[in-house]
């Protein structure tokens, strides 16, 4: 992830959640009304174990509910195209956001974490 030397794996997973976490808080800023109730979060289920860190971290420090809905990017790209309301969507492929944005169906797209491969023996 990243070109930064010497981060080790922690230290990675603490940069992601703080993505993540000022992603919702930039979501309930933006839409004041919506911190009185819930931010609807729709995410690749390869993100499960990280988001729910983060979405209680999140809920901890606002008392904004997070309800987030998990399962294949593509799937839950084409239920946000087909009007399923969700307020933010991380997705494990850039094409699925950018796809979305350019159909006028969300707000900017943002980069928040890469990968790279790699093998272990």
């Amino acid at each position: 992830m990243g070109d930064h030397q010497g981060v080790g794996r922690d230290g990675w997973k603490m940069i992601l959640l703080g993505r993540i976490v000022a992603l919702l808080w930039i979501t309930v800023m933006s839409f004041p009304a919506m911190a009185q109730d819930s931010v609807l979060l729709h995410s690749a289920g390869s993100l499960r174990s990280a988001l729910t860190e983060v979405t209680a971290a999140f809920q901890a420090a606002t008392g904004v509910r997070v309800d987030a809905k998990y399962g294949p990017s593509g799937v839950l790209k084409d239920e946000i195209a087909k009007g399923a309301k969700a307020e933010v969507f991380t997705s494990a492929n850039m094409e699925h956001p950018q796809a979305l944005a350019k159909e006028k169906r969300s707000g900017p797209v943002v980069l928040f974490a890469r990968n790279q491969l790699c093998v272990l023996a």
